[in-house]
């Protein structure tokens, strides 16, 4: 009497059944540390370097240059538009933190995805394992955030209901 569990996944000894419940249980705790951390980083990564904000340059309406030739050195445009270099920064930061957050979401969707599937296999005791490493997860990144290995663990949609 032999069980598929994905499609190349066939447990059939006692021993393979337990074994996959472990690795499930595993993966789910992985899950839910890795998206609180996921949380943490989205929210203070740019807080930490300056903002990641791409603003536009303040410039004042009038620009005062002095206009008395200078043999030895000719302008810039950072002398005309001051601030140009650190908006190409900035704007830079942001969309590198813009990616990051993004393909940190994509593998976070994938794994929740993945922990899906595993679930609806019917089996119950894959399914008390999603469910028991959730919880475990949780647990695991919430003292993670006490001990403040990181910051406050912010609450997810699911903690958010009315």
């Amino acid at each position: 009497n032999s069980e598929a569990i994905l499609s190349e996944a066939v447990v059939s000894t006692q021993s393979t059944g337990v074994l996959a419940v472990i690795i499930v249980v595993l993966i789910s705790v992985a899950y839910e540390v890795f998206k609180s951390w996921k949380n943490y980083f989205e929210q203070t990564s740019c807080v930490s370097t300056g903002g990641c904000k791409c603003n536009k340059v303040a410039q004042s309406s009038t620009v005062q240059v002095e206009l008395s030739p200078m043999p030895h050195r000719s302008m810039s445009k950072e002398d005309v538009l001051p601030g140009k270099k650190e908006k190409n920064q900035s704007c830079r930061r942001a969309f590198l933190h813009a990616l990051l957050c993004s393909c940190l979401h994509v593998l976070a969707l994938v794994i929740s995805y993945f922990l899906m599937l595993i679930a609806m296999t019917f089996n119950v005791w894959l399914f008390l394992a999603v469910v028991l490493g959730s919880g475990l997860g949780k647990l695991v990144a919430m003292m993670l955030s006490y001990m403040e290995l990181w910051g406050t663990v912010q609450q997810d949609d699911h903690c958010n209901m009315p």
